[in-house]
């Protein structure tokens, strides 16, 4: 049977055409849905119907962007409480930026790792200015760098390529037309079956396998957006109730130790996370499919922040 993907050379033409070409530019809504969008969805946007229904990789931050930087200081040395315990979670959690291990408890199973994870108590979310984000995109031999400050109840602002530019902070998730704000996010169930069906509902169409949409979504979630502790933990659980998941120890890009999850799906590919269960935190996204080169994206630090930058060059 024809594979029917689009080639690389044909993404890497359509992110161009898409990309903002000067500094300052000021995007509007639909053109910022690019970094957040699907490639279906951004592909669709561009008026490239026939394009649009061929079958493609739905990873949402794939050729067309990602990866962050720093414009907040971050502390990297982080106590960091249990959901379980009742303590109050902690004020910032940045992603470690040391080389360090997690490798000396051992675990099982790679739904043991999960749900350590969700044990672990992220950063309240609810009353912060901004949640920054740093990170680097890997496609092929292209690594892009790239910052996001998103706004709580405000503009974000995206930093990447050399220009600065302002997109209105909405997350795609669930289905939800336009996507969802930052008050809406913090709304999102906590009862795991409840979250698995918003899950699926949004993850893409009839024909893709339920596991794939679940992995897909959950990891854009985790690493980017400004989720509250316990819907997070709920997050975290959703992946480990995920069947024909595999561990092993694994380290990211830039040399953290860890554990990798990896989900394969017949015709889809190989999803793989690796994660730091001591802290809760998803360090690296890695995706594979047959025929095409490895796409990832490494996340170096998220958390709170009380300003972002203002537009121009960088």
């Amino acid at each position: 049977m024809a594979d029917d993907r689009m080639p690389d050379v044909e993404v890497q033409r359509l992110r161009d055409e898409l990309a903002p070409a000067r500094a300052g530019l000021v995007a509007a809504p639909e053109d910022f849905g690019l970094t957040f969008a699907s490639p279906d969805e951004l592909i669709a946007r561009a008026g490239l119907d026939e394009v649009a229904k061929r079958r493609r990789r739905r990873t949402r931050l794939a050729a067309f962007g990602a990866g962050l930087a720093a414009a907040a200081t971050v502390t990297t040395a982080v106590v960091l409480p249990r959901l379980d315990d009742g303590a109050r979670p902690a004020a910032a959690l940045p992603v470690p930026t040391a080389t360090h291990s997690t490798t000396d408890v051992t675990y099982g199973t790679a739904r043991d790792v999960l749900l350590a994870a969700a044990r672990v108590a992220g950063p309240q979310t609810k009353d912060i200015r901004y949640w920054h984000v740093k990170s680097f995109q890997t496609f092929g031999h292209r690594r892009e760098p790239r910052e996001l400050w998103i706004g709580n109840g405000r503009p974000g602002v995206l930093r990447q390529e050399g220009a600065t530019w302002r997109f209105p902070s909405r997350f795609p998730f669930g289905g939800r037309r336009g996507g969802n704000s930052w008050a809406e996010m913090l709304k999102l169930p906590t009862d795991t079956a409840k979250l698995r069906e918003l899950l699926v509902a949004g993850g893409g169409p009839d024909w893709l396998d339920d596991r794939w949409k679940i992995f897909s979504d959950a990891g854009f979630l985790l690493g980017e957006a400004p989720l509250p502790p316990r819907v997070r933990s709920a997050m975290w659980r959703v992946l480990a109730s995920v069947p024909g998941t595999r561990l092993a120890k694994a380290t990211d890009s830039v040399g953290r130790k860890g554990w990798s999850v990896s989900l394969r799906i017949p015709v889809e590919g190989l999803m793989t996370y690796i994660v730091d269960p001591a802290t809760g935190q998803l360090l690296e996204q890695r995706e594979k499919r047959d025929g095409f080169k490895q796409w990832r994206i490494t996340y170096v630090e998220r958390g709170p922040a009380d300003t972002a930058p203002a537009l121009g060059r960088t």
